[in-house]
């Protein structure tokens, strides 16, 4: 038997099919064993927490730019 390789791009959505379906798995272990609310709202502070990082990074990185651009 013969293999044939379809190149690179088969490897990554092989990696973000798995991805997925273990995060769905996850996601529907974690709400059979705890409570929806307790769950639903971990992941409300998880995405609050992450957005602010991701904001103080962009804002840190603007100002950066900035005091290089008038630095000169």
């Amino acid at each position: 038997m013969t293999e044939i390789s379809l190149g690179g791009d088969m490897n990554v959505s092989n990696k973000l099919y798995n991805k997925l379906i273990g995060g769905f798995l996850f996601m529907a272990g974690l709400l059979s064993v705890l409570p929806a609310e307790f769950v639903v709202s971990v992941f409300l502070f998880i995405g609050v927490t992450y957005s602010g990082v991701v904001m103080i990074k962009s804002a840190m990185s603007y100002d950066l730019k900035t005091k290089r651009s008038t630095k000169t």
